[in-house]
Protein backbone atom coordinates (compact mmCIF):
# COMPACT_ATOMS: atom_id res chain seq x y z
CA UNK A 1 0.00 0.00 0.00
CA UNK A 2 3.01 2.26 0.10
CA UNK A 3 3.69 4.10 -3.02
CA UNK A 4 7.08 4.07 -4.60
CA UNK A 5 7.56 7.61 -3.53
CA UNK A 6 6.91 6.78 0.13
CA UNK A 7 9.06 3.63 0.17
CA UNK A 8 12.16 5.22 -1.25
CA UNK A 9 14.30 7.24 1.11
CA UNK A 10 13.63 10.91 0.82
CA UNK A 11 15.94 12.80 -1.40
CA UNK A 12 16.33 16.35 -0.12
CA UNK A 13 15.20 18.87 -2.61
CA UNK A 14 17.14 22.02 -3.32
CA UNK A 15 14.48 24.02 -1.50
CA UNK A 16 14.72 21.80 1.57
CA UNK A 17 18.55 22.12 1.58
CA UNK A 18 18.27 25.91 1.40
CA UNK A 19 15.83 25.97 4.32
CA UNK A 20 18.10 23.74 6.40
CA UNK A 21 21.12 26.01 5.69
CA UNK A 22 19.23 29.11 6.82
CA UNK A 23 17.51 27.54 9.80
CA UNK A 24 19.95 27.32 12.69
CA UNK A 25 19.77 25.66 16.02
CA UNK A 26 19.52 27.90 19.10
CA UNK A 27 23.18 27.18 19.89
CA UNK A 28 24.26 28.29 16.43
CA UNK A 29 22.19 31.47 16.79
CA UNK A 30 23.86 32.29 20.13
CA UNK A 31 27.29 31.70 18.68
CA UNK A 32 26.62 33.95 15.69
CA UNK A 33 25.21 36.68 17.95
CA UNK A 34 28.28 36.48 20.21
CA UNK A 35 30.69 36.88 17.30
CA UNK A 36 28.69 39.74 15.82
CA UNK A 37 28.65 41.55 19.18
CA UNK A 38 32.38 40.98 19.61
CA UNK A 39 33.12 42.26 16.11
CA UNK A 40 30.92 45.32 16.77
CA UNK A 41 32.69 46.09 20.05
CA UNK A 42 36.12 45.80 18.42
CA UNK A 43 35.01 48.02 15.55
CA UNK A 44 33.53 50.58 17.93
CA UNK A 45 36.67 50.67 20.06
CA UNK A 46 38.89 51.03 17.01
CA UNK A 47 36.89 53.85 15.45
CA UNK A 48 35.83 55.76 18.61
CA UNK A 49 37.66 59.09 18.68
CA UNK A 50 39.87 58.78 21.69
CA UNK A 51 41.79 61.67 23.16
CA UNK A 52 45.31 62.08 24.24
CA UNK A 53 45.45 62.06 28.04
CA UNK A 54 47.85 65.00 27.77
CA UNK A 55 45.03 67.04 26.18
CA UNK A 56 42.83 66.20 29.14
CA UNK A 57 45.42 67.35 31.66
CA UNK A 58 46.23 70.45 29.61
CA UNK A 59 42.53 71.37 29.60
CA UNK A 60 42.41 70.91 33.38
CA UNK A 61 45.48 73.17 33.76
CA UNK A 62 43.77 75.88 31.67
CA UNK A 63 40.73 75.68 33.94
CA UNK A 64 42.72 75.76 37.16
CA UNK A 65 44.90 78.62 35.90
CA UNK A 66 41.92 80.80 35.00
CA UNK A 67 41.67 82.05 38.57
CA UNK A 68 45.15 83.58 38.46
CA UNK A 69 44.75 85.65 35.30
CA UNK A 70 45.56 89.33 35.83
CA UNK A 71 45.16 90.96 32.40
CA UNK A 72 42.53 91.38 29.70
CA UNK A 73 44.92 89.68 27.27
CA UNK A 74 45.05 86.74 29.69
CA UNK A 75 41.25 86.44 29.57
CA UNK A 76 41.41 86.32 25.79
CA UNK A 77 44.10 83.61 25.90
CA UNK A 78 41.99 81.54 28.29
CA UNK A 79 39.03 81.95 25.92
CA UNK A 80 41.07 80.70 22.95
CA UNK A 81 42.39 77.72 24.89
CA UNK A 82 38.93 76.84 26.17
CA UNK A 83 37.58 76.86 22.60
CA UNK A 84 40.39 74.52 21.54
CA UNK A 85 39.50 72.03 24.27
CA UNK A 86 35.71 72.22 23.95
CA UNK A 87 35.47 69.23 21.65
CA UNK A 88 34.53 65.60 21.85
CA UNK A 89 35.66 63.36 23.42
CA UNK A 90 37.10 65.75 26.02
CA UNK A 91 33.68 67.26 26.70
CA UNK A 92 32.23 63.79 27.29
CA UNK A 93 33.69 64.23 30.78
CA UNK A 94 30.98 66.30 32.47
CA UNK A 95 33.30 67.65 35.18
CA UNK A 96 35.83 68.89 32.62
CA UNK A 97 33.05 70.31 30.45
CA UNK A 98 31.69 72.24 33.43
CA UNK A 99 35.13 73.61 34.28
CA UNK A 100 35.75 74.63 30.67
CA UNK A 101 32.37 76.39 30.53
CA UNK A 102 33.19 78.46 33.63
CA UNK A 103 36.89 79.14 32.94
CA UNK A 104 36.43 82.42 31.05
CA UNK A 105 34.12 83.85 33.72
CA UNK A 106 36.59 82.74 36.38
CA UNK A 107 39.34 84.60 34.49
CA UNK A 108 37.17 87.74 34.20
CA UNK A 109 36.46 87.67 37.93
CA UNK A 110 40.16 87.23 38.62
CA UNK A 111 41.13 90.23 36.50
CA UNK A 112 38.48 92.56 37.93
CA UNK A 113 39.43 91.53 41.49
CA UNK A 114 43.12 92.07 40.66
CA UNK A 115 42.40 95.59 39.38
CA UNK A 116 40.38 96.37 42.53
CA UNK A 117 43.20 95.04 44.72
CA UNK A 118 45.77 97.15 42.87
CA UNK A 119 43.58 100.23 43.36
CA UNK A 120 43.29 99.55 47.10
CA UNK A 121 47.02 98.93 47.38
CA UNK A 122 47.71 102.22 45.58
CA UNK A 123 45.40 104.14 47.91
CA UNK A 124 47.14 102.67 50.96
CA UNK A 125 50.61 103.56 49.62
CA UNK A 126 50.15 107.23 48.73
CA UNK A 127 52.74 108.41 51.25
CA UNK A 128 55.40 106.05 49.86
CA UNK A 129 55.59 107.88 46.54
CA UNK A 130 58.23 110.55 46.22
CA UNK A 131 56.21 112.70 43.82
CA UNK A 132 52.84 113.12 42.20
CA UNK A 133 54.40 112.04 38.89
CA UNK A 134 55.50 108.74 40.41
CA UNK A 135 52.00 108.25 41.86
CA UNK A 136 50.39 109.13 38.52
CA UNK A 137 52.47 106.53 36.67
CA UNK A 138 51.03 103.77 38.85
CA UNK A 139 47.56 105.37 38.92
CA UNK A 140 47.34 105.53 35.10
CA UNK A 141 48.61 101.97 34.75
CA UNK A 142 45.76 100.74 36.97
CA UNK A 143 43.23 103.08 35.35
CA UNK A 144 44.23 101.90 31.85
CA UNK A 145 43.73 98.27 32.91
CA UNK A 146 40.33 99.20 34.38
CA UNK A 147 39.23 101.05 31.24
CA UNK A 148 40.42 98.20 29.03
CA UNK A 149 38.48 95.66 31.11
CA UNK A 150 35.29 97.75 31.21
CA UNK A 151 35.41 98.43 27.46
CA UNK A 152 35.71 94.73 26.74
CA UNK A 153 33.53 93.16 29.45
CA UNK A 154 31.41 95.91 31.10
CA UNK A 155 31.26 96.97 34.73
CA UNK A 156 30.80 94.71 37.71
CA UNK A 157 30.99 95.27 41.46
CA UNK A 158 34.79 94.88 41.49
CA UNK A 159 35.33 97.38 38.69
CA UNK A 160 32.93 99.86 40.28
CA UNK A 161 34.81 99.49 43.55
CA UNK A 162 38.14 99.96 41.76
CA UNK A 163 36.89 103.09 39.99
CA UNK A 164 35.71 104.57 43.29
CA UNK A 165 38.97 103.66 45.05
CA UNK A 166 41.07 105.15 42.25
CA UNK A 167 39.11 108.41 42.32
CA UNK A 168 39.53 108.61 46.08
CA UNK A 169 43.24 107.78 45.86
CA UNK A 170 43.77 110.45 43.21
CA UNK A 171 42.10 113.10 45.38
CA UNK A 172 44.06 112.03 48.48
CA UNK A 173 47.33 112.01 46.53
CA UNK A 174 46.72 115.50 45.15
CA UNK A 175 45.96 116.79 48.66
CA UNK A 176 49.00 114.98 50.12
CA UNK A 177 51.46 116.28 47.52
CA UNK A 178 50.04 119.83 47.75
CA UNK A 179 50.68 119.81 51.53
CA UNK A 180 54.27 118.55 51.33
CA UNK A 181 55.38 120.96 48.63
Amino acid sequence: SQTAEQAAPRQPSKAREAVEKVTKTPQAKKSTAFWLKLAGAVLAAATYPSYDINDYYAALRVCSGAGSVTTVAGIQQIGQKVKAYQRNPLTNDSELKSQLNSAVQKAKNSVSAHIANRASYLKNRITTFSSMDEFNAVYYSINDALVSYVNKYDNNSSTNSARSTLASAKTEAENYFCRIQ
